[in-house]
């Protein structure tokens, strides 16, 4: 004899509740921050070590920055400042010598727009701001590697 798999609207409804449930655990972070957070403006600073005088020179105020990846905006340039990079080097008697690099360390200010999660503030609402992050951003004449020092929405 063969039994017969009885299927109804009831059990139908159950299953799609249940798939729904799972679905919005796994993308919760993402329909909260599109659905019910307002957007926020942050200022955040940074630091990029190791540019070429050519690569300062190319900074302007109010630059826009992209996330390298993805091309999403990083934000603006508020300000920015730079220094030279000292080099150490250790001679054969272990004496130091310290003297002027080639290349440049930039300190900037980026004003961009994100969401602010219950763990912190997203630029563009998907990267995480945090002390210490390093990102890979890009203007229309540079890439340079950030890593952030302070976030402030």
């Amino acid at each position: 004899m063969s039994k017969k798999i009885k299927f109804n609207i009831l059990d139908f409804s159950i299953i799609i509740f249940v798939i729904l449930v799972i679905l919005c655990a796994f993308f919760w972070q993402e329909i909260r921050a599109k659905v019910t957070l307002d957007d926020k403006i942050a200022e955040y600073t940074f630091v990029a070590e190791g540019l070429t005088k050519d690569e300062i020179d190319s900074f302007s105020q109010n630059d826009v920055f992209y996330f390298c990846n993805s091309g999403d905006k990083a934000g603006s340039l508020e300000s920015f400042s730079f220094e030279k990079e000292n080099v150490s080097l250790q001679l054969v008697d272990g004496s130091f010598v310290t003297c002027d690099g080639e290349t440049y360390k930039l300190f900037g200010k980026i004003k961009a727009n994100g969401k602010v999660l219950e763990n912190g503030f997203f630029i563009a609402n998907k990267y995480f701001a945090v002390q210490g992050k390093r990102y890979d951003l890009e203007t229309d004449s540079v890439k340079i590697t950030i890593e952030l020092n302070e976030i402030k929405y």
